[in-house]
């Protein structure tokens, strides 16, 4: 097991702190007001697509209209390109009904009250995410997930998950502004947020349970930490040589850089629970390492060129 030796806890807490962002003056998103229309769709994708929403496969919607399946498949391909490039059957059929390129189902005026389990669900399988992935991104079970996956199916009387979209529509579980948020790119993220933010999921992990990702995945997600963070620490060390090595900065990057060194070393990880484990001590590790950074450019900046010469190694 690894530890940062002097590691601050308040530092590593307001460095995943989200900062509130002001609306002021940004108008509220509605499906009308995104950058996403009616997307022109050949006849014969469209009755592909109408099928699928109806929960049939390929071979029952190749039958009801008398084609092969082979061209159903094509006809079902083009469609997602067309519908904003998405990969899966079930994000294809939400874009169609929020963009008007197929008939919307009639919406149903009962309430629909399903669990928090089951609803929770809903907006990630019409994005094509499978059981798998929604447990990764919630922090879940597999099994649960699976679990509260199929009791969703049954709630709603869907045949499977592209039915589910088609379902949730009627029910008002789904709407056009849900999917064209979807849609619209979110802002630039720096390289470095976007490393905070994959450092807070990893710390954040429950790994005490057996739904986490595939260890192969962890390992080679572990890997990529790894290389993220000797080039990190590279950084520190470079930096730490052009400023005065009693400062407070250079004495922390110091302790940091002493613990850190054994990024470089991976042991073998066999199990989910030691992958997990060992992601969660290299996250952590990285962590502090822009913390340090962040201490030790600081200090750099605020050396003059003359005093940044006579300090280094």
């Amino acid at each position: 097991m690894y530890r940062i030796a002097r590691a601050d806890e308040a530092a590593l807490g307001a460095l995943f702190q989200k900062k509130p962002r002001s609306d002021r003056g940004v108008a509220p998103v509605t499906a009308l007001s995104l950058p996403i229309r009616q997307i022109s769709l050949a006849a014969r994708e469209r009755e592909a697509l109408m099928g699928v929403a109806q929960g049939l496969d390929v071979p029952a919607v190749a039958a009801s209209l008398g084609i092969a399946a082979g061209t159903v498949t094509s006809y079902l391909k083009s469609a997602k390109a067309k519908l904003h490039g998405v990969r899966e059957i079930p994000f294809a059929l939400a874009v169609a009904y929020a963009t008007d390129s197929i008939p919307a189902p009639r919406l149903r005026d009962e309430v629909l009250d399903l669990p928090v389990e089951q609803s929770e669900l809903i907006p990630l399988l019409a994005q094509g995410m499978k059981p798998v992935q929604i447990a990764r991104k919630l922090n879940r079970v597999s099994k649960d997930v699976r679990q509260f996956a199929a009791e969703l199916l049954v709630s709603l009387g869907a045949r499977n998950y592209a039915h589910v979209v088609t379902l949730a529509w009627e029910h008002r579980l789904l709407t056009a502004a849900d999917v064209t948020a979807w849609l619209v790119p979110s802002s630039p993220t720096s390289p470095a947020g976007e490393l905070r933010e994959r450092l807070g999921k990893i710390i954040g992990w429950d790994i005490t349970g057996s739904g986490l990702p595939e260890t192969l995945t962890i390992v080679s997600m572990v890997k990529d930490l790894v290389r993220e963070g000797i080039g990190l620490y590279n950084e520190v060390s470079q930096l730490t040589s052009s400023i005065p090595r009693d400062s407070k900065a250079a004495l922390e990057a110091a302790v940091v850089l002493g613990d850190i060194r054994r990024l470089r070393h991976v042991p073998r990880l066999t199990t989910q629970v030691d992958a997990a484990e060992y992601a969660q001590n290299v996250a952590r590790e990285v962590t502090a390492l822009l913390l340090i950074l962040g201490m030790v450019q600081q200090e750099h900046a605020r050396r003059s060129s003359a005093d940044r010469g006579l300090h280094r190694s």
